[in-house]
């Protein structure tokens, strides 16, 4: 899923650097970016523009965790040497963009794809007049990237070889299938072979599949000709969650890796966690939160008991909290949008349920 809000740092090396800064700074803010400008000239001084008090690498460092994006203004190779030692993952490290001070190219040199480092080099190659330099092989070629399709879909890659070896499948016209527990919509690419999960015995085999799916049966039992299986796993579950007071991180972890895993839902599948509000100061649910990532939502007794679909009562949990069910009722929130997959289980003092939201696959 794209962020609604950018950050980026826009570093300059001359005058002439220092000048189109400002002009990508305000690119960048017309398209929900905040961008902060540095430079590396020492003698340089201006209101809008901070000198950097550090080495370069050191200050690339730091903004490679911090930002979404880091643009250089000078030569490429200065950015290249800057961000070596930072570079980890196309899953993680941020768009990388390096133009030259008049602004003639720029060029995507890191997070082509998942850190929209392409899509930021053309809005901005645009708006300059400049020649946009994309070397990804996808792009080149015009095929569907594999790793741009499912930040679009916001969908989890559970492994990044496989999606590359079929990627390089993909450029090359070999046939993909694609496996789907949902509507596909849009301009099937061309050498895509969409079949439904549900009538799955129908389908068309192929050296390469993909699978679209929150739940990991159908690739645990079907049997493939090779491995060159991708799972794509869209973050479309609200985990509903409840406890006593003070379970502990470890209690509750253990709890919903079991009942995910007996349930066959993927953990990545999980797109949020609701609960009741007077669970704000519970540290194990918290800490379940932080640690995978997810948004924690809290929802009031009223509203929760807003919920008209069939619940498993609870009189105990009704006369200690205000509603005779806080796993379902917060897993199902908001009204309407919702479907329970996974109805209240119980263990040691925990409760878990687990509710789907209406999703698709679109081909843009």
């Amino acid at each position: 899923m794209y962020k609604t809000i950018y950050k980026a740092s826009v570093i300059s090396f001359t005058k002439y650097g220092a000048a189109l800064s400002h002009t990508i700074k305000n690119i960048l803010r017309q398209n929900n970016c905040h961008a902060t400008l540095y430079t590396a000239k020492k003698d340089f001084k201006h209101q809008d523009i901070q000198n950097i008090t550090c080495p370069l690498n050191k200050w690339a460092g730091i903004h490679f965790k911090e930002d979404d994006i880091i643009i250089f203004i000078g030569a490429c190779g200065i950015a290249v040497r800057s961000i070596a030692p930072f570079i980890q993952s196309k899953c993680t490290d941020p768009a990388v963009i390096v133009t030259d001070d008049m602004g003639q190219n720029i060029i995507s040199l890191l997070s082509g794809h998942l850190g929209k480092a392409n899509e930021w080099t053309k809005i901005l190659a645009a708006a300059i007049h400049a020649n946009p330099v994309i070397t990804t092989s996808s792009d080149i070629h015009g095929k569907i990237a594999i790793d741009l399709f499912a930040l679009q879909n916001n969908l989890y890659i559970d492994n990044m070889e496989n999606a590359r070896r079929i990627q390089a499948a993909i450029i090359e016209n070999k046939p993909v299938a694609i496996y789907s527990d949902a509507e596909v919509k849009g301009i099937i690419p061309e050498n895509f072979f969409i079949n439904n999960i549900k009538s799955s015995y129908n389908c068309i085999d192929t050296d390469y599949n993909i699978i679209i799916s929150p739940f990991t049966a159908f690739k645990e039992t079907r049997q493939f000709k090779n491995n060159q299986t991708l799972h794509l796993i869209p973050r479309v579950i609200t985990l509903g969650t409840g406890c006593r007071k003070n379970k502990t991180y470890n209690e509750i972890t253990s709890f919903i890796n079991k009942t995910l895993k007996s349930a066959q839902i993927s953990i990545h599948a999980i797109s949020d966690i609701a609960t009741i509000d007077i669970k704000k100061n519970e540290t194990g649910i918290t800490m379940f939160a932080e640690n995978n990532s997810l948004p924690l939502l809290f929802y009031s007794a009223a509203e929760l008991e807003t919920i008209t679909e069939s619940v498993s009562p609870s009189s105990f949990v009704k006369q200690t909290t205000g509603t005779d069910n806080i796993c379902e009722r917060a897993a199902l929130m908001p009204q309407g949008e919702k479907e329970l997959i996974l109805t209240k289980q119980a263990e040691n003092g925990i409760t878990v349920a687990a509710a789907i939201k209406k999703w698709s696959i679109n081909f843009e």
